[in-house]
């Protein structure tokens, strides 16, 4: 699947003509800046959940068990997230 895709995807070159090295050398390039960008977002993300299970807990009076089902996580992800978490 991978090597139709990358043939297939990066066919029009733009003009000029690409070996297959070069088709996958400019997918391979690619694909890290995606990932890259996709880390930065997910951290980000990651970030503000956090926080605002920190406040949903410590402002609010959630239980660990409310946020665990609105959230998806395990209890134990909760307390992860709580002793970790800096509420500004």
């Amino acid at each position: 699947f991978c090597k139709q895709y990358l043939l297939l995807h990066f066919h029009r070159s733009g003009g000029g003509i690409m070996t297959t090295e070069t088709k996958v050398l400019k997918a391979l390039d690619q694909s890290n800046k995606s990932l890259g960008e996709l880390k930065f977002l997910q951290d980000k993300y990651i970030s503000i959940r956090n926080e605002s299970v920190g406040i949903l807990y410590i402002e609010h009076k959630w239980s660990a068990m409310k946020l665990a089902e609105r959230t998806g996580l395990t209890r134990d992800m909760i307390y992860k997230i709580l002793k970790n978490v800096k509420v500004s």
